[in-house]
């Protein structure tokens, strides 16, 4: 199966960071994609080349802005529980969402937009609760600039997933 999102990816060192945690606590997808921030959620389909050129479009007329990291926090999705970093200030990234959500359909919105970035998966509560006493110093606050998403396509029926491409849209506006 096939999967496509965008996603802001942050600069060094925060995203090395985030992937030495998430090789200890996201062993499904650590390998597979840097440390990132979803724009929207994964598709579970290839972006048609008129999608791509419309977030090409919509990306280019999103002002570049600066954005940190900041206090760390628990999700419950319907396939799990994460633990992440959040990313402010929301709303650059909710506008970005909201822009890319209407270029690929309603399938790609998620039910409350908050950016973040994962950096564990857990089976249960407890497990997560040790993770966060362990590692939470390991975050604090960080600046970056923001003047690019990308679009991520990865195959996952290849054995480990793999990434089939990459590309990488220019905030200009």
């Amino acid at each position: 199966m096939i999967t496509s999102s965008v996603v802001v990816i942050p600069p060094e060192p925060i995203r090395r960071r985030i992937d030495e945690v998430r090789r200890r606590f996201d062993k499904v997808w650590a390998d597979v994609v840097l440390g990132h921030i979803s724009l929207i959620r994964p598709l579970k389909r290839q972006f048609s080349r008129a999608e791509v050129e419309k977030i090409r479009e919509a990306t280019g007329a999103s002002a570049p802005f600066t954005a940190r990291t900041s206090s760390m926090e628990s999700l419950t999705g319907g396939d799990g529980l994460y633990l992440s970093v959040r990313v402010e200030p929301e709303e650059p990234f909710v506008e970005l969402n909201g822009k890319l959500a209407a270029v690929v359909g309603k399938d790609a919105e998620f039910m409350s937009f908050r950016p973040h970035m994962t950096v564990g998966s857990f089976i249960n509560a407890e497990a997560l609760s040790r993770a966060y006493e362990e590692i939470r110093e390991d975050f604090p606050e960080v600046e970056f600039y923001v003047d690019a998403a990308y679009q991520i396509v990865v195959d996952r029926d290849k054995k480990p997933s793999t990434v089939r491409e990459v590309t990488r849209f220019e905030m200009n506006g």
